[in-house]
């Protein structure tokens, strides 16, 4: 999706890892919470949007 309303490759390189840290970020948000998160489900939505991110890095230092 980022591919198709990124202006260039380059953008679209830099969301996916910024989508990734922000899930990062949400992930921790959720451990550091008292109660008991359906961790699953923020799984679910979350790890797809990492391993993006991770993927993109690894691309993105072979161009380097």
């Amino acid at each position: 999706m980022v591919d198709l309303i990124a202006p260039n490759s380059e953008e679209a390189h830099r969301a996916k890892i910024w989508l990734g840290l922000m899930s990062l970020e949400r992930l921790s948000d959720t451990l550091s919470r008292s109660d008991k998160p359906k961790m699953g489900k923020l799984m679910r939505k979350i790890g797809p949007r990492i391993l993006t991110a991770a993927q993109s890095i690894m691309v993105g230092s072979d161009l380097a």
